[in-house]
Formats: C-alpha cells, sequence, structure tokens
C-alpha cells in the first residue's frame, strides 16, 4: 500500500461478508477512513477500495 511516497508491506485478510482487513507491517500516520487503499504487486495494480474506520 503506498501513503504519499511511501510504500508498506501489508498483510490482506478476506472476510466472510467480503470486506478486508490490512495491516502495515510498519505504522503510518495519516491513513484515515475516506480514503482509498490501493495495492500492487509490482507494477501491476491488484485492486483498491475505501477505507472504513475500525
Amino acid at each position: 500500500m503506498r501513503h504519499g511516497k511511501n510504500i508498506f508491506k501489508c498483510e490482506i485478510s478476506f472476510l466472510e461478508n467480503g470486506n478486508v482487513t490490512v495491516k502495515l507491517d510498519n505504522s503510518d500516520q495519516g491513513i484515515a477512513s475516506g480514503q482509498f487503499a490501493v495495492f500492487y504487486y509490482g507494477d501491476v495494480c491488484l485492486g483498491g477500495g475505501v477505507i472504513k474506520a475500525k
């Protein structure tokens, strides 16, 4: 996941209701609900969605 100029490794877990949870390997300030999370494998966009509050 990228936030600004930084790229973060993360773990994505798929939930039964179709949502996902994302756990960043490192903490980051400034990620907030309403923003978009987009996931890449190298230069390939795997998908994304709107960040919801926990």
